[in-house]
């Protein structure tokens, strides 16, 4: 009978415990819409062909006049309303124009008045941007990388 008594003490206790817990709740992955539009990206590092280039070699590489030149030293807003902001970081000016996701959200169209522009999304994190695109200059066609961080 004590051992029967001493069961019955460890269920109850047991299924007190168990009731009492909480599930926690998952948290849902965020969309690849949130992650992109959740702050604005300033650009860390710009690669071509795998080396990194300063702004110099990136003006002679795309030339000057260039809006990839212009977009790789400015920050960038994407917006949910498929809009995006790019401050140069030079001269302080602005431009707004679209974007949107193509091939399945594995890749970015920025659309500006004179170009679009295809980049492919090697990552997309709360912490990362990194966007790969080919541009041809001169007859010369690098792979261009744009590292961009929060």
């Amino acid at each position: 009978m004590k051992f029967q008594i001493v069961l019955l003490t460890i269920l109850i206790g047991a299924f007190t415990f168990l009731s009492s817990c909480k599930k926690d709740e998952e948290t849902p992955e965020s969309t690849r819409t949130e992650l992109l539009t959740s702050h604005s990206w300033k650009i860390s590092q710009v690669l071509a062909n795998g080396t990194p280039v300063d702004d110099n070699a990136i003006q002679l590489i795309l030339g000057s006049g260039s809006s990839l030149a212009q977009l790789t030293r400015s920050s960038i807003l994407f917006k949910t309303d498929s809009t995006y902001t790019a401050t140069d970081q030079q001269t302080d000016s602005t431009f707004t124009d679209t974007w949107y996701f193509t091939d399945n959200e594995t890749k970015l169209r920025l659309k500006s008045k004179s170009d679009t522009f295809d980049f492919s999304i090697d990552a997309l994190t709360k912490e990362e941007l990194n966007l790969s695109t080919r541009y041809t200059v001169s007859g010369v066609t690098p792979t261009i990388v744009l590292q961009l961080v929060p």
